[in-house]
């Protein structure tokens, strides 16, 4: 088989395989977690002419060694294996080298566990030819339509070469960049029991996976990321068809450099980067979302900057959109919203509503808490080349963007209302005035009206699925918190002045049956209520290749602030593989004024150790905590509230 390709004459290619590198290039979709674990396998380009024949003197240098003994202590006498993969439009190659006193058929056998942006598992079986048995592939137990699998005798062992269509694999359809990925090699005695495996990953565990780096990626890892010694995870990582031709593409930001890659942009050869003028490892870019804001299926880069120092900034909000041939964003709106100095804080409120297939932006003046009077001279915005910042104080009470000539341009401008007292009119105090003018609306009638603003922004109608009111902001007043589809909203008299609401889309939730309870508690210890949320998330079919359907019971702790709904807490409290499942323990443990939560092993039914076809994970650092199997051998662990977030 061959597996060089001629790489174009750019300085984004990287002319040799960096593995050590690739591990900076990170796997989760979204911020960043813990490395994971193993040796990256890097997936080469093949030719159009590869030949799937048993012979691996066509392959170029740059093995994977198997080295890591997942069952059984082989040594290299008994078991040894190393291998490589490579791709093109079509098909996924493996080839292997393994040496084995012994070939069993139908028992020994190499195996690919691939995962996918989302958490999406596959595992791949390709089981080498023996006397009455023939190579073959298998997927979940079924043969793989349109794949070759050929052996070929070794000394002192076998070869193997596989090639599998991408169509195998669902999820491939539209994504094939940010993949993560192990081999392994079973060994079976001559009784067909396996007594040794050994692979490039010690755990099977999506998170733990390390990266199955494509051309592009293992350009980025040769290329940007040893000039700029960029050695950490990114601190944004990001999958979505951003560039508009059917396959999702990577967006990554390592500090200041924002990064775009994929299977088929710029023919999958080349990757894009910027300089952003923050840096995202300083906390200067606190967001960043994809969001299809303009109708075309494509997704906007929704970035929020902050331009100066820490202390002293203006927050500006800007949407990068992929617009022509160029292959590059361009920036299509930018306003500023928000300013920090050291004489106060000045927010604006910003919504996206939806307006037919596109969406309008709205900014509004936020409210000030925080200046005194005499300082908002003071609070005069620096210059960012954005619209500029809407003050409090402001003659300006809200502008509204929509798309024109592929940018958003301001088509409203509303102004600030004059303050005034109205006068008592037959209707008594809060009536209608001499003049038939309309009073004030009372803070009941503004919550009911913020509440209709919310169902007409978000587009839903009817009755919410769960409707509580509880005081989750801080000012003894209740507030009312709803959940239509899988949008949590809450708004109250003491909120914004009953004149706004914050919401959060609860994306772990593909579908809103799949919440099971919302409520409230004060854990924190400080009077206000935080909002707890349970529910299942549920993976796309097929990505229980090991082990059959997998669900994870996930459990959701946060706090509403003047900005916002915020996440200070996530576990997974239960898992389902197939017919069995983990039930973990949960407990709320008083611990002085406060409450401290605690995760414990629980109890498996239908699962034990052996047929549980993951590892125990480890805690991360603000990420989703791990289910505690009850075999892990790892006690209570206790997470207590450190003023911002729940910690170890």
């Amino acid at each position: 088989m061959r597996v060089s390709r001629t790489a174009p004459a750019t300085a984004l290619r990287a002319p040799a395989a960096a593995l050590a590198v690739g591990v900076a290039l990170g796997l989760c979709a979204g911020p960043a977690v813990a490395q994971p674990k193993g040796q990256p396998l890097a997936a080469r380009w093949a030719p159009q002419d590869v030949r799937v024949d048993g012979v691996l003197k066509e392959w170029p240098e740059g093995w994977s060694f198997l080295d890591i003994a997942e069952r059984g202590s082989p040594d290299r006498q008994d078991l040894f294996a190393k291998a490589r993969v490579a791709y093109d439009e079509e098909r996924l190659y493996v080839a292997a080298q393994v040496t084995d006193d012994k070939l069993v058929g139908g028992a020994d056998r190499v195996e690919l566990f691939l995962g996918f942006p989302g958490g999406q598992l596959y595992s791949v079986s390709l089981y080498p030819g023996a006397p009455g048995r023939r190579a073959q592939a298998t997927l979940a137990g079924a043969p793989v339509r349109g794949a070759e699998v050929v052996e070929g005798p070794l000394e002192n062992g076998w070869v193997l070469e596989a090639a599998l269509p991408w169509s195998a694999f669902s999820r491939a359809r539209s994504v094939r960049v940010g993949l993560r990925g192990a081999l392994f090699v079973h060994d079976a005695d001559r009784g067909g029991q396996v007594e040794a495996v050994v692979g490039t990953s010690p755990s099977r565990a999506y998170a733990d996976l390390p990266p199955f780096s494509t051309e592009p990626e293992l350009g980025l890892g040769h290329g940007l990321l040893r000039e700029k010694r960029l050695v950490r995870l990114p601190d944004y990582n990001l999958v979505g068809n951003v560039a508009g031709d059917g396959f999702e593409e990577r967006v990554l930001v390592y500090d200041q450099f924002l990064v775009v890659l994929g299977s088929h942009y710029r023919q999958g050869e080349q990757y894009f980067f910027r300089d952003l003028g923050v840096d995202a490892g300083r906390g200067m870019l606190p967001s960043l979302e994809l969001l299809d804001l303009t109708g075309d299926g494509r997704k906007e880069l929704v970035l929020r900057k902050r331009l100066g120092s820490s202390g002293h900034y203006v927050e500006v909000l800007e949407v990068l959109n992929f617009v022509g041939a160029e292959e590059t964003p361009s920036s299509i709106f930018a306003h500023e919203v928000a300013l920090k100095t050291p004489y106060g804080v000045a927010q604006s409120e910003v919504r996206v509503a939806p307006a037919g297939l596109r969406s309008r932006i709205v900014i509004a003046a936020g409210r000030n808490d925080s200046v005194a009077e005499k300082d908002r001279t003071r609070l005069a915005p620096p210059r960012s080349g954005a619209d500029p910042l809407l003050l409090p104080w402001g003659p300006i009470a809200s502008r509204s963007y929509a798309l024109s000539g592929g940018s958003f341009r301001l088509v409203e401008e509303k102004p600030r209302e004059p303050e005034r007292a109205t006068p008592a009119g037959p209707g008594g105090p809060g009536g209608s005035g001499p003049a038939g003018k309309k009073a004030p609306a009372t803070p009941p009638q503004l919550v009911a009206e913020t509440y209709e603003a919310f169902k007409r922004d978000r587009g839903v109608s009817g009755a919410p699925r769960f409707d509580l009111r509880a005081n989750v902001f801080g000012d003894r007043r209740s507030e009312r918190l709803v959940v239509h589809g899988i949008d949590l909203a809450v708004f109250g008299e003491g909120f914004r002045e009953g004149s706004g609401y914050a919401v959060l889309r609860l994306s772990a939730f593909a579908q809103p049956e799949d919440l099971a309870s919302v409520g409230v508690r004060d854990l924190t210890g400080d009077g206000v209520q935080e909002i707890i949320v349970t529910g299942v998330a549920r993976p796309s079919p097929g990505s229980g290749g090991a082990g059959g359907e997998i669900e994870s019971k996930l459990l959701f702790v946060y706090q509403l602030g003047e900005s916002g709904i915020r996440r200070i807490f996530a576990a997974e409290i239960e898992r389902r593989v197939g017919a069995g499942r983990i039930v973990g323990s949960l407990r709320y443990v008083p611990a002085g004024g406060s409450v401290e939560i605690e995760l414990g092993p629980g109890k498996a039914v239908g699962l034990d150790e052996q047929s549980y076809p993951f590892g125990q994970e480890e805690p991360r650092e603000g990420g989703v905590q791990p289910l505690i199997l009850p075999w892990s051998g790892i006690g209570a662990v206790r997470y207590r509230y450190d003023g911002q977030q729940y910690v170890r």
